[in-house]
């Protein structure tokens, strides 16, 4: 830009004079395509046209300067650039370094967020499983506590019913106590009461006895009278005086006897085994009773220890909750950083481009513009010295 002016301030100061055509030199009509190279003849063509002694002099000065302004120009603009492409390229490294953590810290906290994630369904997977172990427990503790409730009733009853039977049969025996003992005398009981028809039996026996001195002689009694009162009143014993009846008689009288003994001791073995079954379902209640209490007491505990594992479980997933916001409004914010360094790096990079592409473009213009110097210098020096002489 600064050549430029320079050029149209020379153009200005030297477009009165007259006109000498250097532009028509066969040699430079290639450099008239270029807009700063035409500009350039111009000058130098009204330059020489107005001072003919010293108009090379003076272009040759005006090249010479001109070629130093633009290497200085030059020289300037790659230091301009170089310090604003250094400011670009930190700036845009700083921000990738900062873009890059950032992303590594939403990384974790993404990773962190899906941990709690699962952590959390886990927790409500065991906090479900906890609470059917408490309802499952509970459950079990009402059927115990129905079941000892049936088992006390059964035992209960059936002691009750056994001990009423024992009573029974032991009021059986003491009612057939007191059958025990015969006519015969045979087997009778000391502590047992005679009837008289027993005594007059045992005394009748005992004086008809074989060889008794004091032998009691029955009374003599007509033979119609006696058909009529042996229909009247006679006993066992009366009617069967024959010897073998009468030892028949006696057998049987002492069978019965043993058939009542053995019948009051199998009464009262089953009066006995009533009490025994009777104890047993006593016990067999207490078993139970003791088994409920156990039973509860194990239940009891499992249940605590349910409750105490559910209660820690609703703790850490609430802690999982609160982690997982915290986490998820971190990462929220992260990325939002994120994406305000990733669009300012952008924009630094598109400036960084253009800055680039401008440096460029001068330093190619540049590079043409010096070359169009050197090249008007060299005809310069060359073709109109060799004029001059």
């Amino acid at each position: 830009m600064k050549t430029i002016a320079f050029l149209v301030i020379m153009i200005t100061i030297l477009g009165c004079t007259k006109s000498f055509d250097f532009a028509g030199v066969k040699e430079i009509q290639s450099l008239k395509q270029n807009s700063f190279a035409a500009s350039l003849i111009e000058t130098i063509s009204l330059s020489l046209n107005s001072n003919k002694q010293g108009g090379v002099n003076e272009v040759l000065k005006m090249l010479t300067d001109l070629q130093i302004q633009l290497q200085n120009d030059q020289k300037n603009d790659d230091a301009v650039f170089l310090h604003k492409n250094e400011s670009y390229n930190s700036h845009i490294n700083k921000l990738t370094a900062a873009i890059k953590v950032l992303a590594v810290e939403i990384q974790a906290l993404t990773k962190r967020i899906n941990e709690l994630a699962a952590l959390i369904a886990q927790a409500i997977k065991n906090i479900k499983s906890f609470n059917e172990r408490i309802a499952n427990l509970q459950m079990t503790m009402v059927e115990l506590d129905a079941k000892l409730e049936e088992d006390k009733k059964y035992y209960n009853h059936k002691a009750e019913s056994l001990a009423q039977v024992n009573v029974k049969l032991l009021v059986v025996n003491e009612k057939l106590a007191k059958m025990v003992g015969s006519s015969s005398g045979v087997g009778v009981e000391s502590h047992i009461e005679k009837t008289d028809s027993e005594k007059r039996d045992i005394a009748y026996r005992a004086g008809n006895a074989a060889g008794a001195p004091n032998a009691v002689q029955p009374r003599t009694i007509p033979v119609s009278q006696q058909r009529r009162l042996t229909v009247l009143r006679r006993s066992f014993i009366q009617v069967l005086k024959a010897p073998l009846t009468a030892s028949l008689a006696q057998l049987y009288l002492q069978a019965d006897q043993k058939a009542l003994k053995k019948l009051m001791q199998i009464i009262a073995k089953f009066a006995n085994d009533c009490l025994v079954e009777k104890a047993r379902a006593e016990a067999k209640l207490l078993e139970a009773i003791e088994t409920h209490k156990n039973l509860m007491a194990s239940m009891k505990k499992e249940m605590q220890l349910n409750v105490d594992a559910r209660t820690k479980q609703e703790a850490n997933k609430k802690a999982y909750e609160n982690e997982k916001i915290t986490k998820e409004t971190l990462r929220r914010e992260k990325e939002i950083r994120k994406a305000a360094l990733e669009k300012e790096r952008s924009i630094n990079q598109e400036l960084q481009k253009n800055l680039n592409a401008t440096y460029n473009k001068e330093k190619e213009d540049r590079a043409q513009e010096m070359k169009v110097v050197e090249t008007l210098l060299r005809i310069v020096q060359s073709r109109l010295m060799n004029n001059k002489k």
